[in-house]
């Protein structure tokens, strides 16, 4: 019983230390989304502009989005992000 116990907290152990790296894949990916956005037209010997998904959405007031990551066709995550009312307000 004992061994058994202790194969159970390997296995498990091994597990969510697997999903945990995942995790953090995941999460280096989105981060590089959502933080290097460049603008559509970018010309030769210009500075290339990147950008936060934050810093556009206040820009140009859009109060919330909802990121959904597909890689290799499957469905891997996702990410709503949301401004503050008071960005949101129209003046």
């Amino acid at each position: 019983m004992k061994t058994k116990s202790i194969l159970l907290v390997l296995i498990l152990s091994v597990f969510f230390s697997c999903s945990d790296k995942k995790n953090n894949e995941l999460e280096t990916e989105i981060n590089a989304i959502e933080n290097n956005l460049m603008t559509g037209i970018q010309i030769k010997g210009e500075p290339v502009n990147n950008y936060s998904i934050a810093e556009r959405m206040e820009h140009y007031k859009v109060p919330g989005v909802s990121i959904a990551v597909v890689k290799m066709g499957k469905y891997v995550g996702q990410k709503v992000m949301e401004l503050p009312i008071s960005m949101t307000v129209h003046k």
